[in-house]
């Protein structure tokens, strides 16, 4: 990597080209863990930056979205939510024994999160929605994108299972923080009706330090970490297009 640090390297391409980092390539060879850690933790910030940037989010701080921006969104999301909890309790039962932090916290990760597919349904009924019930209805393609990638992950590299909840738990987090408080003004909503986006960003600060502890306990490869960081790079691209299909769909 001549004399640029592999930080300072990936760092330098995101200000020149502001792209997914997943295109850049990494010199993983003699990396330290804690290298790899920060490596992650770059993705991890580039991707909630990047998802702060999509069209739906821009409706909002212009003040222009409407009630049925919002319920797309929550049935968009509501069987990847009702999936997710699989997802970790599959990529547990995958993780090989060596790894038993990381499996002890799949597994309860899985627990907790088992439940809040409720939180979307019934944001949806407080908001007058009538419609088909959320798990009945299709995935849109999108978000069967994202479901499909934490099956295949779930599957075949277990361990970058984390890397995916470190992105999505970070940007649970930057949204709960405010970004979607502001629906709260914007629709004239009560906290009953945004109990998904407010739960999700009180607990997932919480979760985003277990999730970093866990992986720099653990004894990782150059070649887990490179899978972790590859998917977490694929899964903030394929979340934050949930999100630009509602903008785009929605009338």
């Amino acid at each position: 990597m001549c004399s640029h640090s592999l930080i300072g390297f990936i760092k330098e391409k995101i200000e020149e080209t502001d792209r997914d980092i997943g295109e850049i390539y990494y010199d993983w060879k003699n990396m330290e863990k804690s290298e790899n850690l920060s490596v992650l933790k770059t993705i991890v910030e580039t991707a909630v930056r990047n998802f702060s940037e999509n069209a739906l989010l821009s409706l909002l701080n212009e003040q222009k979205p409407k009630l049925d921006h919002y319920h797309q969104i929550l049935l968009s999301l509501a069987p990847q939510v009702y999936n997710s909890s699989s997802t970790f309790s599959l990529a547990a039962v995958r993780t090989p024994p060596q790894f038993e932090k990381i499996r002890l916290y799949l597994m309860a990760h899985a627990d907790e999160e088992k439940t809040h597919y409720t939180w979307v349904i019934n944001d949806l009924k407080n908001t007058g929605y009538s419609g088909p019930h959320p798990l009945k209805k299709m995935p849109t393609l999108s978000c069967l994108n994202y479901i499909s990638l934490n099956w295949y992950v779930a599957e075949q590299y277990p361990l970058a299972r984390l890397g995916i909840a470190a992105v999505l738990e970070s940007i649970g987090a930057s949204l709960g923080k405010g970004t979607f408080l502001k629906v709260v003004e914007v629709l004239k909503l009560q906290p009953n009706q945004v109990t998904f986006f407010h739960g999700h960003g009180d607990t997932d600060v919480g979760h985003i330090a277990d999730i970093f502890k866990v992986l720099a306990e653990s004894p990782l490869s150059d070649d887990d970490w490179k899978q972790i960081c590859y998917f977490a790079t694929m899964a903030g691209e394929i979340y934050k297009s949930i999100y630009e299909e509602v903008a785009r769909n929605v009338l």
